[in-house]
Order: structure tokens, then sequence, then C-alpha cells
């Protein structure tokens, strides 16, 4: 049975209020969704974990080809609390990264190139979820 998911919101930029009006006095209001807006995924995964792995990168559990369920991503968004590094693997492109990161990332995949395995180094917690159709 196939499942769906949306994503919805707007990134609000404006200067810092320095008195009783800012300047300038422009505000930058950009929506932002998945593309298509309705994604459908036949499974997922997602947990919060704990990293603790200076020098080496560990995998996720859930994402990848063993143990699954999400052998194919094609949505991911992960959190992290720390500054960490990120290193994704995708079928036909293969690894990208290290990339270093902290706070938000929310990827979206091409299905005909999905996310095969995602792994972190460094210390800290990451948030994550992730879907495909396999």
């Amino acid at each position: 049975m196939a499942n769906s998911v949306q994503l919805s919101g707007t990134l609000i930029a404006s200067p810092s209020a320095t008195s009783d009006t800012s300047f300038p006095a422009g505000t930058d209001n950009i929506p932002f969704n998945l593309n298509p807006p309705a994604k459908v995924y036949n499974v997922s995964t997602g947990n919060v974990v704990a990293i603790n792995s200076p020098s080496a990168f560990v995998a996720i559990p859930g994402i990848g080809a063993a143990p699954g369920p999400v052998t194919q991503g094609q949505l991911l968004y992960v959190r992290s609390i720390g500054p960490m590094q990120i290193r994704k693997t995708y079928g036909a492109f293969g690894v990208v990264g290290p990339e270093p990161f902290s706070g938000l990332h929310i990827i979206e995949s091409d299905p005909s190139n999905p996310l095969t395995l995602l792994e972190f180094k460094g210390s800290g917690t990451i948030e994550f979820w992730s879907c495909g159709v396999q």
C-alpha cells in the first residue's frame, strides 16, 4: 500500500529591528514544498540517533541495502545537534561527501538515482526520516 508525504513551509528573512523601525524595510518570504508536492512512498524509517564516532563514518540504521527498510531513498530529512560530517551514497552517482553538516538538511533524490547509504562522522545527535518506493 502506497503512502504519501508532503512538506510545506516558508523561509522568512528580514532585517533585525534597531529601533522602532527597521532599515531596509524589506522582508523575503520564500515558500517551499516537495517536487511533486505529494510524494508517494512504500517504505519509511526514522529515529533519533546519538553519534559518537569522531574518526570514522558510521552508517545510519534503516537506510541502505541491509537491514533497510529504505533501500532506495527518495526523500531525506535530517537535523543535527552538533557539527558533524555527512556522507551520502546514491545508486548510479556514487559517494557524495564528506560535507560539513550542522542543523537542517532536506534532500529529494531523483527516482533513477536514489539514496542508498547515509553516514555520519563526529559527535552529536541526529534526527532523521527517509522514505522511498523500496
